[in-house]
């Protein structure tokens, strides 16, 4: 093949060209690209206790959210049980976390959504919003300080009052990119 000069006159082959380009410059753009970050597609149950459990999941990598203003959403889905167990749901992004009391008695499907906005490089600020059956329930908000340069966590757990196994399931959680 023919070399192609660069403005810096060092010559270089297309395929190799090609291959940079291919594996670091569209690697970068996609990278930052809004879209799904990751899901978790396993339906997830809480325990037959009383302690929080985790029901669904995803590994963040660092630096996703390199620029304030940056951010992800969480989103999951689920069902209850239909009996008169108080329920909670938490969403988390690393240590910042949104918690939702559900409604005890309805055996009914549920949707929560959390979003995280970077403000600094070990700060974030978090709201979200969750439906049981056709309740809303009451929005949450909170502050973060993670580090973002480092390996974080977005999970989804269930906790219930009474040690019943299945109050609450995670049928689908996902995350993606807000530009």
């Amino acid at each position: 093949m023919l070399p192609i000069p660069l403005i810096s006159g060092v010559p270089q082959d297309v395929a190799q060209m090609i291959n940079i380009l291919n594996t670091s410059l569209i690697q970068a753009i996609n990278s930052q690209a809004p879209g799904l970050v990751g899901a978790a597609l396993t339906s997830t149950g809480n325990g037959a206790d009383t302690t929080e459990d985790v029901l669904q999941t995803l590994s963040l990598t660092p630096n996703l959210l390199n620029v304030n203003g940056k951010g992800l959403r969480l989103k999951a889905f689920g069902n209850t049980a239909n009996n008169t167990d108080t329920k909670t749901l938490k969403l988390y992004h690393g240590t910042t976390v949104l918690s939702f009391t559900l409604n005890a008695s309805s055996g009914a499907n549920w949707y929560a959504e959390m979003s995280i906005f970077r403000t600094g490089a070990a700060t974030q600020v978090a709201a979200g919003i969750a439906m049981h059956g056709t309740t809303l329930i009451t929005p949450a908000a909170a502050s973060g300080t993670d580090t973002l340069s480092g390996q974080l966590t977005a999970k989804v757990t269930g906790q219930a009052s009474v040690a019943n196994a299945n109050d609450i399931v995670c049928t689908l959680a996902y995350l993606e990119i807000i530009q």
